[in-house]
């Protein structure tokens, strides 16, 4: 079995989903379990709508679900899926949608059990549509799952807390005979982020909890890897939207990669990361658009011999601030922490160490930033 987890930003401005199958063709001989996110900004689009109907403004909120039946549609309609019966399952979803906004419009209260439950259409839909997409356009046999049916969590409706032991019981007996005897379908579909409680009832876990699920059901099939797919390749020195001369880590252990994702460091989320370390998982980090080349590995050093870090990594936070200036070398980067100083302004960094991690806040001056960056590394 191979875990692939494709990240839902990659969908919010590629139309064309053909990719996907080129992703699965190098596992031709392989199961594979997809994880999907919630295509593009649906979660914030969804939360954004609650509100509208909160504060009394229905058709804000209306307006909001309708513009996302439409991104959705033209995801179908641009992938040559026409059949009217895929379309009708689609409008289910948005009809029951409507349907709660205008209960939370009428009582002007939504419960965390109401918020979950609505969180929940943009995994689902968004899962439903690569579903049908595979249906069209793959050969092999295809099954999808609503997560609920077999992510257990705790009664928290909002920052749910998967429950492994009982996700790994409930997954065994929802594909029954098959698993055991080892007829699981070739792709099998479900989403991240949403689970159920012992009562059925849909929670959610929170944000970027995706990945963590995708780490949860690699390990409950005993995967040999754990795959993610999002629109970057692999973990970068820098963020690419800020900086020019972000470079590929290739490899990084779990130490590295936990320190780097409470520092902020996109696709390290810290939960995940403790996961994996505690079950020895190995996972990767691909490009939806180069899969093959530029991917970063994390993995346990007790597995394999360590592999040593050599680059600048800056990390850009969007929040009010000094810029930090930590000094360290890669051996030693648990340690960074204690040799940090604060500094309020670029011109006073310098390359005093073997390597440095630059912790930047807004708001500051990125170009200054950049040329002084440059001027470091060169």
């Amino acid at each position: 079995m191979i875990t692939i987890k494709f990240g839902g930003i990659i969908f919010d401005k590629i139309i064309d989903l053909s990719n996907i199958i080129n992703i699965l063709n190098h596992y031709e001989n392989k199961n594979i379990f997809l994880v999907i996110s919630a295509f593009g900004k649906t979660s914030q689009l969804l939360k954004n709508a609650i509100n509208h109907s909160l504060s009394g403004e229905l058709n804000k909120s209306l307006n909001i679900i309708n513009d996302l039946k439409t991104f959705y549609y033209d995801k179908l309609n641009k992938n040559k899926i026409n059949n009217k019966e895929y379309f009708n399952k689609i409008e289910y979803y948005f009809d029951k949608l409507e349907n709660l906004m205008r209960g939370v419009y009428l009582t002007s209260e939504c419960s965390d059990k109401t918020w979950a439950n609505i969180l929940s259409y943009g995994e689902i839909i968004s899962s439903k549509i690569i579903y049908l997409f595979l249906l069209e356009n793959y050969t092999k046999e295809i099954l999808w799952i609503d997560a609920t049916k077999f992510m257990v969590t705790n009664h928290a409706f909002i920052n749910a807390e998967p429950e492994i032991n009982k996700t790994k019981l409930k997954f065994e007996k929802l594909l029954g005979d098959n698993l055991l005897e080892g007829n699981i379908p070739k792709i099998i579909i479900s989403q991240g982020f949403i689970g159920a409680n012992d009562d059925e009832e849909t929670t959610t876990m929170g944000f970027e909890s995706s990945n963590l699920s995708a780490c949860l059901i690699g390990y409950i099939t005993k995967s040999e890897k754990i795959l993610f797919v999002s629109d970057v390749e692999g973990v970068r020195t820098c963020d690419p939207k800020y900086f020019k001369f972000d470079k590929l880590i290739k490899k990084l252990n779990y130490k590295n990669s936990k320190l780097l994702g409470v520092l902020g460091v996109k696709l390290l989320y810290p939960s995940m990361i403790e996961f994996i370390e505690k079950y020895s998982l190995e996972i990767e980090f691909h490009s939806y658009n180069n899969f093959k080349e530029n991917y970063t590995i994390v993995y346990d050093t007790k597995m394999q011999k360590d592999y040593k870090l050599d680059n600048l990594i800056i990390i850009v936070k969007e929040s009010k601030g000094e810029i930090i200036l930590y000094n360290a070398s890669f051996n030693n980067l648990s340690d960074i922490i204690a040799d940090s100083y604060f500094q309020k302004t670029i011109d006073n960094i310098s390359y005093q160490a073997e390597t440095i991690i630059i912790l930047l806040s807004f708001p500051i001056d990125l170009n200054l930033v950049c040329n002084k960056l440059e001027n470091i590394i060169n």
